[in-house]
């Protein structure tokens, strides 16, 4: 019992430890002297966080996709990004798998929030058709952001997806 308690007063004391480093490492000591000749470059700002998407939104402007009831999203391999087996079926019966915007008006909602990809879409570019058309194709490197994004919010079983055609 005695060993117990002094494992979790350890433990606690390195959560402790950890917590105050953090602080003194976020609040600078007033006591200390200001660090000079830093230039504003060294500031490193974190990235958003993957689960602040809200949806997804594909350029495929000028390619001539045609609208059709299940579409897919490939990435340049063939793999299925976006598809029937990614969605919550009940809301593809009831709203579509996908938005289309093939009017300046709806392509300009969609870009301002005014969509069901929502207020912060992740934005990539079609790099191809296949599939008559109707199918979209994308790279490799927006498939895995769009997938790790999905990761935490997922967008992609709520059907919130917009086509810019």
């Amino acid at each position: 019992m005695k060993y117990l308690k002094r494992t979790s007063c350890i433990a606690a004391f390195l959560v402790f430890s950890a917590i105050a480093v953090q602080a003194a490492a976020i609040v600078p000591d007033p006591g200390l002297p200001k660090a000079e000749g830093i230039a504003a470059s060294t500031i490193v700002t974190p990235e958003p966080e993957t689960n602040s998407f809200t949806g997804l939104i594909v350029d495929a402007r000028g390619l001539g996709l045609e609208t059709t009831f299940a579409p897919v999203i490939y990435d340049e391999t063939g793999n299925p990004v976006y598809g029937i087996t990614e969605i919550d079926t009940s809301l593809a019966v009831t709203q579509g798998m996908v938005d289309y915007a093939p009017t300046p008006d709806l392509v300009q909602d969609a870009q301002n929030g005014k969509s069901r990809a929502g207020t912060h879409p992740i934005m990539v570019k079609a790099s191809g058709l296949r599939d008559n058309n109707h199918n979209i194709m994308i790279s490799t490197d927006d498939a895995e952001k769009i997938l790790a994004a999905n990761q935490s919010s997922h967008f992609l079983s709520k059907c919130a997806v917009v086509f810019l055609n």
